[in-house]
């Protein structure tokens, strides 16, 4: 695949692989005489990384050999936890590399209701907090010369909501084993389960397969563990339920009635359907 990028010398430039990326970039940006730190920041690397599971080990190359002399600062992102930790955090590549690592939480309440600005209230960014989480790409899809209830309708209650297929993307783009790991969420959507549990229902061993996939979820912050305050962090007793504000939204009041979502023209869906239930 060819890679492009721009530069104040070039007006562009393709590459046929990565590494000519970053050799380009070590000759002609990273090698500039200058005593200000540069920084090079690669987001989103689980999707530059597939089908190429080389340039973990390319970037540990560059980093040793031309980078970690050269005020160099070296960021890597990416959303998809699981790879982050695996292939980033607890690779051979880069173990023992690695000098400051963040977890980006989702916005506060107080950040959410700064996002929204003053057109809305604080008690309605709360509600939004209560049903998107602190997620900022849900909370950027919201309309603020509309209603609570009538964002809700469009994003969530129309047969053409950008939210009705959110929790397939999620996990069809997050993981590798997207089915294995739905299967556990639509478990836990009822309650709060332990491990044998959680084996014994989706069938799953209880081995090192499904608490890996436990620790994945509880990574990527849409699941967590409860241990009660009197047991040890790996007591048998710690169990496990859905943390994700959206996905416990979305199994309460939107899966159940995805039919009549897809089917119905009403504007006031999400008042008829919710009822008094959603009370925040």
């Amino acid at each position: 695949m060819k890679k492009q990028i721009d530069d104040p010398i070039l007006d562009s430039v393709r590459f046929a692989n990565w590494e000519q990326v970053f050799t380009y970039l070590t000759q002609k940006v990273l090698k500039r005489r200058s005593k200000v730190k540069k920084i090079l920041f690669l987001d989103e690397l689980p999707w530059m990384a597939a089908g190429r599971i080389r340039l973990v080990s390319i970037l540990k190359y560059y980093w040793d050999n031309h980078w970690k002399d050269k005020h160099v600062m070296l960021i890597l992102c990416g959303s998809v936890a699981s790879f982050m930790v695996k292939k980033v955090l607890h690779s051979n590549a880069l173990y023992g590399r690695t000098t400051l690592e963040i977890l980006l939480k989702g916005f506060s309440p107080e950040e959410a209701a700064c996002l929204l600005g003053r057109k809305r209230s604080r008690e309605e960014a709360l509600n939004y907090q209560l049903v998107f989480g602190g997620v900022p790409k849900y909370l950027e899809q919201i309309n603020l010369n509309r209603s609570f209830n009538q964002n809700m309708n469009r994003l969530c209650f129309s047969p053409h909501g950008i939210m009705l297929k959110e929790v397939e993307r999620i996990f069809y783009s997050q993981f590798r084993e997207p089915r294995v790991y739905l299967k556990i969420i639509d478990l836990l959507k009822n309650g709060i389960f332990s491990l044998s549990e959680i084996s014994a229902q989706t069938r799953i061993a209880s081995g090192g397969g499904l608490k890996q996939y436990l620790k994945n979820l509880e990574r990527a912050e849409m699941i967590r563990s409860i241990v009660p305050f009197d047991r040890s962090r790996n007591s048998k007793f710690r169990k496990y339920t859905l943390a994700d504000e959206f996905l416990v939204f979305f199994f309460q009041y939107i899966e159940p009635n995805l039919r009549t979502i897809e089917e119905s023209t009403s504007r006031r869906l999400f008042e008829t359907l919710t009822h008094n239930s959603f009370n925040p």
